[in-house]
């Protein structure tokens, strides 16, 4: 064989499987740049856990490059100066390639085709309505007192000392920022807070364990690191024509803290005196201090 001859034969074409390895990186690194600029991110990722959708965005992006750059004729000539005796190509039919493809595709394209929505009513059937420490399904199946959530003491520490403070304000605004401890601050102390007038946002869910109580539930799902460990955090609320509203419609509800008692649980209700209708927000998760 001539050296022209030998030069064509070793001359390398582009890799298309090793190209569209490239191309699917670099398609999930633009879903996470979408879903970052849009502020999307946060209906599925916690806050705090964006250090690591920063830093898996930069391997993606680095291993798009990779692939892109293997995919290459010098590439090819680099990996087959390697020396490890190994046939690089993927092997198979084309049938099999075509499966192992659409395991990582189509979450891909789903990613950017279905509507981006947190959670809802829907969900909290099945999780029910955690009051602070004591939750819908232990009040509904009358458990014992000792099925509280256990917390640390300096948690302990904290919500008591939150919950005095809270007992000098006129009045008890649950925002973001607060909405958990505020609820157990109420559950734990509800002496300190009891007769206070208070205002909380959020939307409402209809459990039919305590519709006969008259009570429906004004609610925010909590997350920790994502959605998957999303819990629903509430206050029973009754009074006025608060059940009249449908399940996640968003209400801001004003109202005075009582006690009630339910399957042998005094938990705090509040008792309505002014409804407002308000549009969900963008954010509609609340974070746990803790």
């Amino acid at each position: 064989m001539n050296k022209k001859a030998k030069q064509k034969t070793q001359k390398k074409q582009w890799d298309f499987h090793v190209f569209l390895r490239g191309t699917i990186f670099l398609g999930f690194s633009l879903l996470m740049i979408s879903m970052i600029v849009n502020n999307s991110i946060h209906l599925y990722i916690a806050p705090r856990m964006m250090i690591f959708v920063y830093f898996a965005l930069a391997m993606f992006l680095f291993l798009s490059g990779i692939q892109y750059w293997r995919s290459t004729p010098r590439g090819q000539a680099a990996d087959d100066g390697c020396h490890c005796e190994h046939n690089h190509q993927m092997k198979g039919s084309l049938l099999k390639k075509t499966l192992v493809y659409s395991i990582f595709l189509t979450p891909l394209l789903l990613g950017f085709v279905l509507p981006e929505a947190g959670l809802n009513s829907s969900f909290a059937e099945n999780r029910g309505v955690n009051i602070g420490g004591v939750s819908t399904y232990q009040l509904a199946n009358e458990y014992e007192e000792d099925a509280n959530v256990r917390r640390s003491s300096m948690e302990d520490l904290y919500i008591e000392r939150f919950a005095q403070s809270l007992a000098m304000d006129e009045r008890i605004v649950i925002d973001d920022e607060s909405y958990i401890d505020i609820l157990n601050a109420l559950q734990a102390y509800p002496d300190e807070l009891i007769g206070q007038e208070v205002e909380i946002t959020g939307f409402m869910f209809h459990d039919a364990h305590f519709e006969d109580e008259g009570l429906g539930f004004l609610s925010r799902f909590a997350m920790i690191c994502c959605t998957a460990d999303s819990s629903l955090y509430g206050l029973p609320v009754k009074g006025g024509d608060i059940l009249s509203y449908e399940n996640d419609d968003w209400l801001r509800v004003t109202g005075e803290i009582v006690m009630n008692n339910v399957n042998g649980w005094d938990i705090p209700v509040v008792v309505v005196t002014d409804i407002t209708e308000v549009s969900a927000p963008s954010n509609p998760y609340v974070y746990p201090s803790f």
